[in-house]
């Protein structure tokens, strides 16, 4: 249980999401994602779309009192939407350093704090933007499960 792979440098593809993105108390986000990812699910299914890969979060800030976070599926291709909450955009291609983490998301911040550490290291820094990728879901034991974790850099 930990980091079970290499931290390393990425350059990421630019990619189509459908995602709700919103502010609000870190304390709120297990009730925010749970109907979120419900509803992006329900738009998604009407209008026949399949998710691309895992579903993720991008914590856009730090601050836990007033988190602006995004929290979506990428899709294949631009989704035509008319729904208030649910958008579909691009997300630029970008370059990040990641990792993949096994065990109780709580527990991920060791991980964070190492991509960090290997970001001031190596001469780059941190955009802003911290992505998280959930492969696999909260069905399986909280010490099964897997999240990639990656830190956008500039």
């Amino acid at each position: 249980m930990g980091v079970v792979s290499n931290i390393g440098l990425y350059e990421v593809a630019e990619q189509w999401v459908a995602s709700i993105r919103t502010v609000l108390r870190f304390e709120e986000f297990p009730s925010v994602a749970q109907e979120s990812y419900g509803m992006i699910t329900k738009v998604m299914h009407e209008k026949g779309v399949l998710p691309s890969s895992p579903p993720f979060v991008c914590y856009h800030n730090a601050d836990l009192q007033q988190l602006d976070v995004e929290m979506g599926f990428p899709i294949a291709k631009e989704l035509p939407l008319e729904h208030a909450q649910v958008t579909c955009h691009m997300i630029p291609s970008r370059r990040v350093v990641s990792a993949l983490f096994q065990g109780p998301y709580e527990e991920s911040d060791v991980l964070l704090a190492q991509i960090f550490q290997w970001i001031a290291e190596h001469g780059y820094e941190p955009e802003g933007s911290i992505y998280n990728s959930y492969l696999n879901d909260e069905e399986r034991p909280k010490e099964e499960l897997l999240t990639n974790i990656g830190v956008v850099i500039r």
